[in-house]
């Protein structure tokens, strides 16, 4: 049967809600058959992406990416790519025909120790890490093994991500002349990075970061309006809204790689909106130009 929710936050929360049940579901059946050392290693689900932003939409990729914190055994690793393995495989069909996803993307099937991603030496893309894995979302498994990381866990993990790469994060870029030749999907991430970084170079508190980060992009909008006050915040929430409806148009008449000049010449976006949308990625990059 087919979900009624076609984008945003209420489908992106149900592919979150159907994940997390997966997730649980066949670990749980794994733990069944096989039993792991007792080795001082947590794994770490997390959904990164359109889908924590509640900005999925139909025929979008998922984002999953398995964290591991501390160092498992050969034998360990072993099962946690079958388990990885299995857990893509059982639940990408459902992704595809109930939610009209494209499945899971690429970087899923590979799993990411956590002491890697915060090697300074790899600090040539430390920008993208810091920002794809901070603002992730723990999948809401519950606590029925001690394999799998705590909320806290995953606190701690944050935190200190974000002590380590803060040094080497060069922020983001846009050239505001690319504007026209621009997608609707490739706008909405520069509006997307704008926001997140202005959340992790603003909110000082570290409960409240971390809280944060795994919000909506609207949450996030609206709590940065308290720190910005000077700030016209809310025309980027109005641009997210044109942009998302313009990403449906691009799915329903198979648009693909369409510029935005050519949206406007056919008149399937108004002057009006794509003001909107201007003033929302001068925002956005003011935004990405405070530290």
């Amino acid at each position: 049967m087919k979900r009624e929710c076609r984008g945003g936050i209420e489908f992106s929360n149900a592919v979150f809600e159907y994940l997390s049940f997966s997730f649980e579901s066949v670990f749980k059946d794994i733990l069944r058959s096989i039993k792991f050392d007792n080795s001082s290693f947590k794994l770490c689900p997390l959904v990164c992406g359109s889908l924590v932003e509640g900005l999925l939409t139909l025929k979008s990729d998922v984002d999953f990416a398995l964290l591991i914190k501390g160092e498992p055994s050969d034998r360990e690793m072993l099962i946690i790519r079958k388990f990885l393995s299995i857990f893509l495989k059982k639940t990408e069909p459902t992704l595809k025909k109930e939610f009209e996803l494209k499945g899971f993307c690429h970087f899923s099937k590979f799993i990411r120790r956590s002491s890697r991603l915060m090697t300074p030496s790899r600090s040539n893309s430390a920008s993208f890490r810091l920002l794809f894995y901070t603002f992730s979302r723990p999948l809401d498994v519950s606590s029925f093994t001690d394999i799998l990381a705590s909320r806290e866990d995953i606190k701690q993990f944050k935190l200190t991500f974000i002590k380590q790469l803060i040094p080497y994060y060069r922020g983001i870029g846009f050239n505001i002349k690319e504007f026209w030749r621009a997608t609707p999907k490739s706008l909405l991430k520069l509006i997307q990075l704008g926001i997140n970084h202005a959340i992790l170079m603003n909110v000082v508190n570290d409960s409240e970061l971390i809280y944060l980060t795994s919000k909506n992009i609207f949450t996030k909008v609206n709590v940065l309006k308290e720190y910005l006050t000077n700030i016209d915040l809310e025309v980027l929430s109005e641009a997210i809204d044109v942009l998302l409806t313009l990403k449906e148009l691009y799915r329903r008449h198979n648009m693909k790689r369409t510029s935005l000049k050519k949206l406007v010449t056919e008149g399937h976006i108004t002057r009006d909106a794509t003001r909107i949308i201007i003033k929302a990625l001068r925002i956005a990059s003011l935004l990405k130009s405070i530290y």
